[in-house]
């Protein structure tokens, strides 16, 4: 209804679970709006990637006809690195391009870990998916072919700078 629910509860009140369920799922779990699930989230992030007792994270218990339209708002209304990151996360572990996408596109970084236990990263999620594969592959490439090498520039003039690169 549009009212401001921060001043209801603090954020970190929202981290604790019960009967085996954080917020976060019991939010996906009725299809609540985008605005509810996007305040949980931001409010603990670490929560889109957990687990609950049957083994299932928040966003898979949002229903089928439901899911794309919940994600995708979700997804536009994440404003933290870490929601970002977290969600791109999930997005590589489903096998969904077109969030993977539209994440990197807002600042994810394929090659980070997110804050949670999982150690691995969106590209070494995605080594599973052809498709996943395919786009990791050139992620982060200039002209989406070559990895530039950091340091200094080789060569400089007033025209041109030149940087040692691989061709990937």
């Amino acid at each position: 209804n549009g009212k401001d629910l921060r001043q209801l509860f603090m954020p970190a009140e929202l981290a604790h679970g019960f009967d085996g369920c954080l917020p976060l799922h019991a939010a996906a779990a009725l299809a609540l709006d985008k605005e509810a699930l996007s305040l949980l989230l931001e409010a603990h992030s670490a929560a889109a990637l957990a687990l609950n007792t049957s083994q299932s994270m928040p966003f898979d218990l949002i229903p089928d006809e439901k899911r794309e339209a919940l994600l995708s708002g979700v997804i536009e209304a994440a404003t933290t690195p870490e929601t970002l990151q977290v969600l791109l996360q999930y997005s590589a572990d489903q096998d969904l391009l077109d969030h993977c996408k539209a994440l990197v596109e807002r600042g994810a970084n394929p090659d980070a870990r997110p804050p949670t236990d999982d150690d691995r990263t969106p590209r070494i999620i995605g080594q599973g998916s052809a498709k996943l594969r395919e786009y990791f592959k050139t992620v982060g490439l200039f002209l989406g072919r070559f990895s530039i090498h950091g340091g200094a520039p080789i060569h400089r003039s007033q025209t041109a700078v030149v940087v040692k690169a691989a061709d990937v």
